[in-house]
């Protein structure tokens, strides 16, 4: 989180967010991470390309696609809703 967004939260949440930082759950539990990325629509320069590529490059990273929804009015940019079992090996990596 980039340093300045710390000045919107309280020291309770900040105590919230230590603690489940340090929080580890028992073995065999699965735990999820996940991704939200913009979809171009099918009408913008190259967007159906730009889309087939993005959905293929989070699955071969072993992301699977759970929703695709809105964000504010129904006609506004779509967002791909991506889970995948979560390791910490993936944690610090970019690569959505």
């Amino acid at each position: 989180m980039p340093e300045d967004s710390w000045a919107e939260i309280t020291e309770e949440e900040l105590q919230q967010l230590e603690y489940v930082e340090d929080f580890d759950l028992p073995h065999g539990i699965s735990t999820w991470e996940y991704d939200v990325v913009r979809l171009k629509t099918d009408t913008e320069e190259g967007g159906l390309r730009y889309t087939t590529s993005l959905l293929k490059r989070m699955g071969d990273k072993g992301w699977e696609l759970v929703n695709i929804t809105p964000l504010g009015d129904e006609n506004g940019p779509r967002y791909g809703i991506f889970k995948r079992i979560w390791d910490q090996g993936h944690g610090d990596e970019d690569d959505s």
